[in-house]
């Protein structure tokens, strides 16, 4: 899919046989070094002048990845390189933006895309094919304020537009909103899909059907280094680099402001490269974390993953059986080896343990994801719930320690933890955070009328909060603890204190028999 991605703008080139043994040679001296295995994972949360932490972490090496392992998922392996999809439920995020551009649906509201895309009048929604899916009106356009600044660090520095629609988008199976990554998501080797309709090839034709490739997140040390303009240590921290050294897989024309997203998280937007899958180049996108307090100005009604509103300070002593997943979302340990959170928080690699503060507790690697098979089969979040089996028994402390798991009556009251955000639109907390909220009556929540309540909640879940205690942004997957013991994990909920959130019942019979099917708990 990307030549440079600017719609009708790019750079002709032609690609030797041999790149390394071409007149470039010498000008690729300083090419990207050959991936190490401790250079994936690092977290890309550093500008790019300035060195990439690594942290501690697991390593998974990504250096022959080539994502065979979601062959039937995606189809077959061929935007450049990339594949049809087979259906529009898979990517129901994806918007047409004009005749050449893509983007991603934030809210009922809101689209956000490139901000070279300039602005167009209208929006397709729905639909796999490019000139099928219902079309609806921009009432308005933003582009960020920077990006005409006369004195930017880079030409696509600050690549962002937001689109506010002239009515409010009817959510279903085709259509739904992307939740806006956090920086912590950006980690190099993570692995990226993008969509769009772009030309399949360079300066070939766009393609009727939309196409989704794979690509993993490429190492800003790596990305400088490539000998073309617009890159060689021009790039800015608010933009990251995806893609293989070999070409073959990339976006191209008319993929630009087209979402590239990575466990249901928006992590940034096609915005240039040069040529398309061109050997020794990788796609350039915008990270989308880097304005996320823009977004949230403009926007004011972005809702994210649940955490904590109306809370207080609380020692890791009082809640040992808190986990951070993924530094994401929450998680609870109801085992030496097992971790309990949502089925919606994805795949991540760790767990963090024994500390109050979010980044700092030693991190215990996940060998195993088990989703509950019925996860979303009657409504997005029912049987909301994943198991998470660790690669080695943790040794239980006052700090880290298992909780058990409610069988029956297990009351109205419940202590919610977590560190998400204490208001919303606010930001992570580093110290744990403890609410107590009461239940509400499930058919108060049925009655409210929002896309996800309005009378199709199930049995499954249990409703609990108000306007002032609540879970809230960022700590999906929390414990709600009644009696000391487990009732429910954080699932969802519109905005914080707007309405009582929405816990998943870890008591129902069919959660609690597969739980105890797999872990004998």
């Amino acid at each position: 899919m990307t030549g440079l991605k600017i719609g009708l703008l790019v750079i002709p080139i032609s690609v030797p046989e041999a790149p390394h043994k071409t007149a470039l040679s010498e000008a690729t001296s300083q090419r990207e070094k050959v991936y190490r295995k401790d250079e994936f994972n690092k977290l890309d949360i550093e500008n790019y002048e300035e060195p990439t932490e690594m942290p501690n972490i697991d390593n998974y090496d990504y250096s022959n990845y080539r994502g065979d392992d979601l062959h039937g998922y995606l189809g077959d392996d061929k935007i450049v390189g990339g594949v049809e999809v087979e259906s529009m439920n898979l990517y129901p995020y994806h918007v047409a933006y004009g005749s050449n551009c893509g983007g991603a649906i934030i809210s009922k509201k809101w689209v956000i895309t490139a901000g070279h895309c300039g602005k167009k009048a209208y929006i397709r929604v729905g639909s796999k094919y490019i000139n099928q899916g219902r079309r609806v009106g921009v009432k308005k356009n933003y582009i960020h304020p920077l990006w005409s600044a006369k004195k930017k660090d880079h030409p696509f520095d600050y690549d962002y537009q937001l689109l506010e629609l002239s009515e409010p988008l009817k959510f279903d199976d085709n259509v739904q909103p992307i939740k806006i990554a956090h920086i912590e998501d950006m980690t190099i080797g993570k692995v990226v899909t993008v969509t769009g309709w772009g030309n399949t090839e360079e300066n070939g034709p766009y393609s009727n059907v939309l196409r989704a490739v794979r690509v993993p997140i490429i190492s800003k040390e790596n990305c400088q280094h490539v000998p073309f303009p617009y890159f060689r240590g021009a790039l800015t921290q608010r933009m990251f680099c995806a893609g293989y050294s070999e070409g073959k897989k990339d976006a191209c024309q008319g993929d630009s402001g087209g979402p590239a997203v990575a466990y249901d998280r928006l992590l940034g937007m096609v915005s240039f490269g040069y040529g398309c899958a061109t050997p020794g180049s990788f796609g350039v996108y915008s990270k989308v974390a880097k304005v996320r307090s823009w977004i949230s100005e403009v926007t004011a009604q972005l809702n994210f993953v649940r955490s904590i509103i109306g809370g207080h300070d609380v020692t890791i002593d009082q809640v040992p059986y808190q986990v951070n997943y993924g530094d994401i979302c929450g998680g609870v340990l109801i085992h030496k080896k097992w971790a309990i959170t949502t089925a919606h928080c994805g795949a991540h690699k760790f767990i963090r343990v024994g500390s109050r503060r979010r980044l700092r507790g030693p991190r215990v690697r996940v060998v195993k994801h088990l989703v509950h098979p019925r996860y979303g089969i009657k409504h997005k979040y029912d049987y909301d719930v994943q198991l998470l089996g660790l690669m080695r028994r943790l040794f239980f402390s006052k700090s880290v320690s298992d909780i058990e798991i409610c069988d029956g009556d297990c009351g109205e009251e419940f202590l919610v933890s977590g560190w998400g955000y204490p208001v919303e639109k606010g930001d992570y907390a580093d110290i744990l955070q403890q609410v107590q909220v009461n239940q509400v009556a499930i058919d108060r929540c049925q009655a409210v009328k929002e896309f996800w309540y309005n009378n199709t909640l199930t049995s499954r879940m249990f409703c609990a909060g108000d306007e002032v205690r609540d879970a809230c942004q960022g700590d999906s997957g929390g414990g709600a603890v009644s009696r000391g013991m487990l009732a429910g994990i954080s699932s969802f909920g519109i905005g914080c204190g707007r309405v009582p959130g929405i816990y998943t019942n870890i008591s129902h019979h069919e959660i609690r028999t597969w739980i105890r099917r797999y872990t004998g708990i």
